[in-house]
């Protein structure tokens, strides 16, 4: 077989010589004897068990991995049938193909998990993880070398683990998770959101699969048992909300939350670890952001995927499963496979022509990009005008007076997470549209925004989006900043924020509006790397309303004015690779 290796396509350097696994069930106790339910999966060849130690490759998660690994279905009881070669579970397949061991651990307080949580990603959290990877590494069918991949809930958990520097960990596939957790999930004083999965019921945890035999009375016995632990958890959602600023003390958990459960806190212990690490995002997730932050904090050797993917483990058109055998196999087998000398960042341009859709970077941000500012300008569009459109122009303003007011709409259906509703967000937001271009932009990293508001309430949540407007006026969600106005003051970071606008959002730090006063806002957009064809036009949309969202409702929707003149100057600040062109 041809060799060849090369993100997201691998094939020649090692053989798939496994055709199946045998599932293994049992607890893993911890160091205050709490019991954690791990299943493990050993590569078979036509039925017989390899008796060899391999190297073993794991996730720790909150979620109901183990349930369908073991039966194909959700705890529900709904059938469970993803792509497989994309999936999570197909992923582990192809591993136990190659020769390794997978195993899935579930966070104490979750699952068939004995215990509870003092709270999400703790510090109890992250010494299990550690104990989890010291005994997998000491099992007869483990060689000793432990990886970890997953994204979300168990990118945190590997982070976690990081914190205690496990001597077993030599790699780990981190995806879509936050380094800062105030910042990734509250980002500019607003709480983003829940859904109910964080803080599921916890009786819905008895539709798990027990520990051991399938259909065992003690083990049903057991998992009964460990259920009924688990109704001391604390709750995720409730205790985030009730902490709205970053030096805000959590009752329930007796800690500042955000300081306690947030990666970044640990960064001097998490760059101690000898750990390889792969980091991937997606240009569409809600902590692309933190990931991008992830890469330039860490020290670890490391390398960085971006694409243009949601908050989800699917990779539609790249082969992570792959991509991880070719990272796996290079840190847990020696297998010199060139993954290492490639320049350490890939990553899609969306929009770009066929040809151009992935490039290579050495670094982050990208050298060769230029800030470009394009100013709120009062002169509709004259060629595509909308209800509320003003213009965006490369030419600042010159008058002293210039504003527009703004009688604020609460039922925009924008959803933070896909952002799906531009139409209506368009619709009922303050538009401000560029002329067509004359060349292609292609547009790769940190855009901020500048904003001067007045309103006639004392707070208020502003939200910034980005938008592709093509040659028939449909408009493409790119990027968002967002910014609770009392909590506007920039400080400095304590970590690498690569010069973008940081607020501290501590409890100090809020000061009120006083109606009718012009105020600046200065907040940074989510990364993006996208290609604004010739003909298309760039747009801003300004809201200050956004659903997955916790943002602020007065009985009576406010008036605001966004000012856009010489003395009070709005504008977006876009990082443009060079040689491109431009708009007049």
């Amino acid at each position: 077989m041809e060799k060849i290796s090369k993100p997201g396509v691998y094939s020649g350097y090692s053989e798939a010589s496994y055709d199946g696994w045998k599932r293994f069930s049992e607890y893993a106790k911890m160091r205050d004897g709490v019991k954690i339910a791990v299943d493990y999966y050993r590569p078979t060849r036509q039925g017989v068990l390899e008796e060899e130690p391999l190297p073993v490759v794991w996730i720790f998660t909150p979620y109901d991995y183990r349930t369908v690994f073991a039966t194909g279905k959700f705890t529900d009881g709904t059938e469970y049938a993803p792509d497989l070669e994309e999936d999570t579970l197909g992923q582990a397949k192809l591993l136990v193909s190659h020769g390794y061991v997978f195993a899935a651990a579930e966070v104490r307080g979750t699952g068939a998990s004995f215990g509870f949580r003092q709270s999400v990603n703790s510090d109890q959290e992250a010494w299990d993880g550690y104990e989890m990877c010291a005994w997998l590494a000491r099992q007869s069918w483990s060689n000793g070398k432990v990886g970890t991949f997953g994204y979300s809930y168990y990118g945190a958990t590997q982070m976690e683990m990081l914190r205690k520097r496990p001597p077993a960990l030599k790699a780990a596939f981190i995806g879509m998770t936050d380094l800062d957790k105030y910042d990734g999930w509250v980002r500019g004083g607003s709480l983003r959101a829940f859904g109910t999965q964080p803080d599921a019921a916890y009786l819905d945890d008895l539709r798990n699969v027990p520990v051991g035999e399938l259909e065992s009375e003690a083990a049903k016995a057991e998992l009964e048992k460990a259920v009924m632990q688990h109704r001391f958890s604390t709750r995720q959602a409730e205790n985030m909300k009730a902490c709205p600023y970053r030096d805000s003390w959590c009752e329930d958990t007796d800690t500042r939350l955000w300081e306690d459960i947030s990666h970044v806190t640990y960064l001097a212990d998490i760059n101690q670890a000898q750990t390889a690490l792969y980091l991937y995002g997606g240009w569409r997730d809600v902590f692309r952001r933190d990931t991008m932050m992830m890469y330039c904090n860490l020290k670890q050797p490391k390398k960085l995927l971006f694409g243009p993917w949601w908050h989800m483990d699917h990779r539609p058109g790249f082969d992570m499963a792959a991509e991880k055998l070719r990272f796996f196999d290079y840190w847990l087998k020696d297998i010199e496979n060139g993954l290492m000398e490639e320049p350490p960042i890939y990553y899609s341009t969306g929009n770009a022509r066929e040809g151009g859709e992935w490039s290579f970077a050495g670094s982050w941000p990208l050298p060769n990009t230029e800030r470009q500012s394009f100013f709120l300008r009062g002169e509709r569009s004259t060629t595509a005008p909308s209800i509320n459109d003003g213009s965006l122009s490369k030419t600042a303003p010159e008058k002293e007076s210039g504003q527009d007011e703004y009688r604020v709409f609460y039922d925009i259906r924008e959803n933070i997470d896909n952002h799906t509703q531009t139409e209506d967000r368009d619709k009922k937001g303050l538009t401000y549209t560029s002329q067509p271009l004359e060349q292609d932009l292609t547009v790769t990293g940190h855009p901020t925004m500048d904003l001067w508001i007045s309103s006639s309430s004392d707070d208020g949540d502003f939200f910034v989006h980005l938008i592709d407007v093509d040659e028939e006026g449909k408009g493409t969600y790119l990027s968002d900043g967002k910014l609770r106005a009392s909590l506007r003051a920039v400080s400095q970071p304590p970590y690498d924020f690569l010069g973008l606008p940081w607020h501290r959002c501590c409890q100090e730090d809020e000061h009120k509006l006083t109606p009718g006063k012009p105020y600046r806002l200065q907040m940074d957009l989510q990364p993006l790397s996208h290609l604004f064809c010739k003909g298309h036009r760039i747009r801003v949309t300004i809201t200050c309303a956004c659903q997955k969202v916790y943002f602020i409702q007065e009985a009576e929707p406010p008036a605001v004015t966004i000012y856009r003149d010489a003395v009070h100057t709005s504008y977006i600040s876009l990082p443009v690779v060079k040689q491109q062109g431009g708009i007049k």
